[in-house]
């Protein structure tokens, strides 16, 4: 009998990732029984183009590798940084995709609801079970995945009320981080000066 692998991935900007992306992550992996959780940096996240200045990817996988060193059961993945043009997900779901493994794609409620505009859609949902986290700023009306004939479980989980947005901010303003990143994250961050951190 062979054993199917279940592997979530977990992609985003991750600029900067934080501490509430670990509590994504172990949720989805304790939930789902996940045997590994990918964080995939997104290259060129294509719905941020010409609308957000995105720091470059070198330094968002090395932000993410020191945020999760110290999970064993959760890996960088470098798929759509090293692959050239923009970063669709349906690539890295073909790519990591396998007759051994069951592949879940971990999303927050305001992603998860925008996945109809994404690049061939339909193709991402049929290819994944989703594990949706909840968001404070989020109603749950996933109609049109339903629609798109997406199968998704909601994690049961507070809702995640951190974003990277919110740490930038705070970097420019200079404020406090500390208790948002794990420190090598905060000291990578003034060490490069991102963000507008002094």
């Amino acid at each position: 009998m062979i054993t199917m692998e279940r592997l979530g991935l977990f992609g985003g900007t991750f600029d900067p990732p934080h501490n509430g992306h670990i509590f994504v992550a172990q949720s989805a992996l304790d939930q789902a029984q996940l045997d590994w959780v990918l964080f995939v940096v997104a290259g060129q996240p294509w719905q941020k183009v010409g609308k957000q200045e995105v720091s470059p990817a070198e330094d968002r996988c090395h932000m993410t590798s020191l945020l999760i060193q110290s999970y064993a059961r959760m890996s960088l993945s470098r798929a759509e940084v090293d692959r050239s043009g923009p970063s669709f997900t349906i690539d890295t779901l073909e790519e990591m995709s396998g007759e051994d493994r069951e592949v879940f794609l971990i999303v927050g409620a305001d992603a998860a609801a925008g996945i109809p505009s994404w690049h061939r859609a339909s193709e991402v949902v049929s290819a994944s079970h989703l594990l949706i986290a909840p968001r404070p700023d989020c109603a749950e009306d996933f109609r049109e995945l339903g629609t798109l004939g997406a199968q998704y479980t909601m994690l049961d989980m507070a809702p995640v009320d951190l974003s990277s947005r919110e740490i930038r901010r705070r970097c420019a303003g200079g404020e406090s981080i500390d208790h948002l990143v794990p420190a090598p994250i905060g000291d990578y961050i003034k060490e490069r000066g991102l963000y507008g951190s002094p």
